[in-house]
């Protein structure tokens, strides 16, 4: 009666047999947060790369056209560009570690 008992216990759904865990109801897990991050930091890429393209173009209409506001427009574009490559940065770190 005992073998039959100890037959029982080691098919029982759920537990251990042999040191193998055999727990049944839980589902395999799948990580599918790498098709989130891909896709963003694609875009923050992008980003970065249009306002790099925006202040060469800046630079590009500044040496064309001289006004008293290119300077001013100049030094708002350099700080937009330090911005949106920190903010990038962190951002794709975020996503990264998280």
């Amino acid at each position: 009666m005992d073998d039959i008992n100890d037959l029982l216990d080691n098919i029982s759904i759920g537990g251990t047999v042999k040191g193998i865990d055999t727990n049944l109801s839980s589902a395999p897990e799948i990580d599918l947060s790498w098709l989130f991050k891909i896709p963003a930091i694609v875009i923050l890429v992008g980003n970065v790369f249009f306002s790099v393209i925006l202040f060469l173009r800046a630079r590009i209409l500044e040496d064309t056209v001289s006004t008293a506001q290119s300077k001013l427009v100049k030094s708002l574009l350099v700080i937009y560009l330090i911005l949106t490559m920190v903010g990038t940065l962190i951002s794709v770190l975020f996503f990264i570690f998280a």
